[in-house]
């Protein structure tokens, strides 16, 4: 769809070669869906978490921390691993929550379609 003008802003010349202004115009347009899709998920999934829980959901393995986005019976599942009073008592709290059904199609259709698409812009 790079290069399709139906429906979205063509990203790409006829010729192939990227159109830096409306890349960096569809970039901050994702950017500002990810602010909407944080904020769905901090108040839809449960309680609210901490600040600093949320902000350190991620969607895949790093090379020393584990993701906690989680496909369960096909529903969408954040586990946060953090708690506040950690500090006190050396104990990290697990906390799983699960996403509302349509919130959770959207992320997964943004973790297939726009994440990767989003990776490959910017690199």
């Amino acid at each position: 769809r790079a290069r399709s003008k139906e429906g979205g802003m063509r990203l790409q010349t006829l010729d192939g070669r990227w159109r830096g202004k409306r890349v960096g115009q569809y970039l901050r347009q994702v950017d500002w869906f990810l602010e909407l899709l944080l904020f769905c998920v901090h108040v839809t999934s449960g309680q609210p978490g901490r600040g600093s829980e949320i902000t350190t959901i991620r969607h895949h393995n790093g090379l020393l921390q584990d993701r906690n986005v989680f496909v369960v019976d096909g529903r969408i599942m954040t586990v946060v691993r953090y708690h506040k009073s950690q500090s006190q008592f050396d104990k990290l709290k697990i906390m799983p929550r699960f996403l509302p059904p349509q919130l959770g199609q959207v992320m997964a259709v943004y973790l297939a379609y726009l994440q990767p698409f989003q990776e490959y812009l910017v690199v």
